[in-house]
């Protein structure tokens, strides 16, 4: 006779219905808790969102299949000083021996979205622009949404607008390659958690995502257009792990350190050493911290949102 014991599912979740636009309606709230309870006890869900038609779904696809036909010199040139934001490709890299992946940063800037295509179609290529910044606005839109959600939920709503303000999102294309007769692996990616507030998964045709329930079973993913798999990173993580361990009326929050005292400077002082403890309490606590860091004068801090943001 057979085990009877059920396999872990992640949860899916619908933001399809128009009324969850509503803030403080009851479908928003109920939202807002189902949002809660997955990332909770799964770390993950999936979010299922038909605002992606049929047609942008071909037309992304159809877009991009040869994206990574182009000379391997010329995807050379998709780089960014954050790893796995450009170009990468296995099996250079351990611990992704069998995908490629390009990026697109400020993903939503349609001026990003030209560079890029000029970085690898100089001679240009036709509606690329128009489906790629139509779909970047579309996951976009589904993950601030969610992230307002989140905000929502650990009683943080005060401090969404100036997060929203600072964030600017990443497009990142993967290709799983083939095996290769010279790898002994059919591993594409090693086990990981992004680094990132929480990343987006959407699967076309072809299944490839696993993720990992808390009982070590790997669950796998199956690909379907309406669903985006919706990852919380290790920090997100963090937060909500302990919100679900300490009581329900205490609101844990990130500790704010500030680096912007003169007598910080001098190694071995007082304030230094006070600092330091600060910094190893948070790390070990909360494995992050707010830098309060008042160098940034108002002046350069509006020059600089004044421009496209590159991260």
């Amino acid at each position: 006779m057979g085990s009877q014991t059920e396999l872990p599912r992640i949860p899916i979740i619908d933001f399809s219905k128009e009324e969850l636009k509503l803030a403080a309606s009851s479908s928003w709230l109920s939202l807002c808790n189902q949002i809660q309870y997955a990332l909770e006890n799964h770390g993950c869900f999936i979010a299922k969102y038909d605002q992606l038609s049929p047609e942008l779904s071909k037309k992304i696809f159809s877009q991009t299949k040869d994206m990574f036909e182009v000379p391997t010199e010329i995807k050379m040139k998709n780089t960014s000083h954050v790893p796995y934001r450009g170009y990468h490709t296995g099996p250079s890299d351990p611990n992704m021996p069998r995908f490629e992946g390009l990026g697109i940063d400020n993903a939503t800037s349609l001026e990003e979205t030209q560079k890029f295509m000029n970085l690898m179609w100089p001679a240009g290529k036709d509606q690329l622009c128009e489906v790629v910044n139509s779909y970047a606005k579309l996951l976009g839109d589904l993950i601030e949404f969610i992230y307002e959600m989140v905000f929502e939920s650990y009683g943080a709503r005060k401090h969404y607008a100036s997060f929203a303000a600072s964030n600017s999102h990443v497009l990142r294309f993967l290709k799983l390659k083939p095996k290769d007769a010279s790898l002994t692996t059919n591993i594409r990616f090693q086990s990981h958690k992004d680094l990132s507030f929480a990343t987006i998964v959407h699967q076309i045709d072809i299944p490839g995502l696993e993720v990992q329930a808390k009982d070590g079973t790997w669950i796998a993913i199956q690909p379907q257009p309406s669903h985006f798999v919706f990852l919380a990173s290790e920090a997100m993580q963090k937060v909500t792990c302990e919100k679900k361990m300490g009581s329900q009326t205490e609101l844990h929050q990130i500790p704010v350190i500030d680096f912007s005292e003169e007598d910080l400077k001098p190694a071995a002082s007082s304030s230094w050493l006070s600092l330091c403890n600060q910094v190893q309490y948070a790390l070990e606590n909360h494995g992050c911290f707010i830098a309060k860091y008042d160098q940034l004068s108002p002046k350069l801090s509006k020059k600089i949102l004044a421009k496209p943001r590159i991260c």
